[in-house]
């Protein structure tokens, strides 16, 4: 879908989360401005989060998570569309969905990247390793 076919959906309550939520983040990166209401609330839960043992890995794990489902969303929502004969909103589901599978894809190998934390020991302190060996 199309930024303006977006904007031409009456998305009730939701709406007000893309108009002043994610969208006004992104306008506000994008100028390099601090983050105000909703994105400034998520940008400090997400520093929260960061501050945790395993934090990288868990935000970083909880965003594959999430594209995964909202691509699984669309896949149906695909198959819908064609079941129903609607090519159109279909070929716009399916355009969607292949963006949407790519990022949860590149999330889900970067939750490998993103190194788990090491556990200090005694050992580990004395320069052994797991073995006892130096």
């Amino acid at each position: 879908m199309t930024d303006d076919e977006i904007n031409g959906l009456d998305l009730g309550r939701a709406g007000n989360h893309v108009t002043h939520g994610g969208a006004g983040g992104l306008k506000k990166i994008e100028t390099g401005q601090p983050l105000v209401g909703l994105a400034a609330r998520e940008e400090h839960a997400v520093e929260v989060e960061l501050a945790q043992p395993d934090g990288r890995r868990t935000v970083v794990l909880k965003g594959a998570q999430r594209l995964e489902a909202c691509a699984r969303l669309y896949w149906n929502a695909t198959l819908a569309a064609l079941d129903a004969g609607d090519i159109k909103t279909a070929t716009a589901f399916v355009k969607v969905f292949a963006w949407v599978q790519s990022s949860a894809i590149r999330a889900m190998l970067a939750v490998d990247q993103v190194e788990k934390p090491r556990q200090l020991t005694l050992d580990g302190l004395l320069g052994k390793d797991g073995d006892g060996e130096n």
